[in-house]
């Protein structure tokens, strides 16, 4: 399998200021305390994977309740949405120099998305039509932040971005757009954003929150593996917790479903639209819910179901441990690094728990694949990581590493 990222380079990312990850494996475990960084690794590799998606940029800042808010004064909620992005950025302001930009990528610069936050001019230059006239053509020239100062013009302010996907650095390998923050976000024109979206080939990213997903995104999920090879791996997954697990399917319950005494006391049940995982069980001649059955088994079926929707790209867990007994975390990592060498899927996980580390420090011992495991810290504000070789891990077992 080839990595696709050999290592990192993270600068004005959140909290990650100036931040390197010297190596990456196939599968890598990362460890640390709270706010240590952890999960905004993991966007920052969504957002490389996404080549600098401006939709993905959406999606990280509704995740952190960042995309705006609305406010008495109409026109303040619009400044507060234009300047949404700007919670990307490290310290939550743009940058105050031209050079300075928010950079994801490797450290030899030659794959990376890069976002510089400018300022705009609008000018007008005269043209000659067809018909022997002229036009006048309306340009945004760029201002540096310090002429900005000094100038009465009316200026735009807009997010560059830019990405380059190349081995090699050769002539117009770096594209990218310059989106006005007043185009940036849902519910406006937003052309230039549309284009610039057109223009994207993104990787593959599956992403596993540390919560529980939907049922409406596991039975999507579901549908993609359905009676391929994929489904004797989701259902061997949750055979890991409940051994007698014979089949699922995701049903649509309806008004048919429901019996009218039961809509009369509890009226919720009659919106309710959601499709739902059962399960058939040898022992039962009913089925049963996944609901009914603990968080073990959702969160368990969340992680391979998104394995198996990341096939030559990522796979980002946070917090795997979630819901999973120490007794299956073992069972759980051999079938991730078998998918991740048969899918060539790169995979990134974080955690709290010792026993995850200790699980995946005996499969990667025993595995061809290369296991990382990456400690993240913070000394003084500033955010640093290390590697722990695979000859390291061979002693996990006998000298705990802090984790929390």
């Amino acid at each position: 399998m080839s990595q696709i990222l050999k290592n990192l380079k993270v600068k004005k990312f959140r909290q990650l200021d100036d931040f390197k990850v010297n190596r990456f494996g196939d599968v890598n475990l990362i460890v640390g305390a709270n706010n240590a960084g952890k999960s905004t690794l993991l966007d920052a590799i969504r957002f490389f994977a996404s080549q600098g998606s401006p939709a993905l940029v959406e999606e990280l800042l509704f995740e952190h309740g960042e995309l705006g808010f609305p406010l008495a004064d109409a026109s303040l909620s619009e400044q507060v949405m234009d300047k949404s992005i700007a919670n990307l950025f490290n310290g939550r302001v743009f940058p105050n120099l031209d050079d300075e930009y928010l950079y994801v990528g490797e450290q030899e610069s030659t794959k990376f998305v890069r976002l510089l936050h400018v300022f705009l001019k609008e000018e007008y230059e005269e043209r000659g039509d067809v018909g022997g006239g002229m036009t006048s053509v309306r340009r945004l020239k760029r201002v540096s932040k310090v002429d900005r100062l000094n100038t009465s013009d009316e200026l735009v302010e807009a997010i560059d971005f830019s990405y380059s996907d190349d081995a090699v650095l050769i002539g117009n390998s770096i594209r990218g757009a310059t989106i006005p923050l007043s185009d940036l976000f849902s519910g406006r024109p937003m052309t230039q954003r549309r284009r610039y979206e057109d223009s994207l080939n993104p990787l593959p990213a599956s992403y596993v929150t540390s919560k529980l997903g939907s049922h409406t995104d596991l039975a999507e999920a579901w549908d993609a593996i359905v009676l391929t090879e994929g489904e004797k791996y989701a259902l061997d997954a949750l055979r890991f917790i409940e051994p007698e697990t014979v089949g699922i399917a995701f049903i649509q319950p309806g008004r048919a479903n429901i019996p009218n005494a039961t809509r009369g006391s509890f009226p919720s049940l009659r919106q309710r639209s959601e499709r739902s995982a059962v399960l058939k069980t040898k022992s039962s001649d009913w089925p049963v819910p996944l609901q009914s059955m603990g968080d073990g088994m959702t969160r368990v079926l969340h992680i391979i179901l998104s394995a198996l929707r990341a096939k030559n790209g990522f796979l980002l867990i946070d917090e795997i441990e979630n819901g999973l007994h120490y007794s299956v975390q073992t069972k759980v990592w051999n079938l991730l690094f078998e998918l991740a060498k048969q899918n060539s899927i790169q995979i990134f996980a974080t955690t709290h728990s010792q026993d995850a580390v200790n699980a995946f420090a005996d499969v990667a011992n025993r595995h061809e694949l290369v296991g990382e495991l990456i400690r993240m810290e913070r000394n003084d504000g500033v955010t640093v990581a290390s590697n722990v070789s695979e000859r390291s891990l061979l002693r996990l077992n006998e000298s705990k590493i802090e984790v929390r």
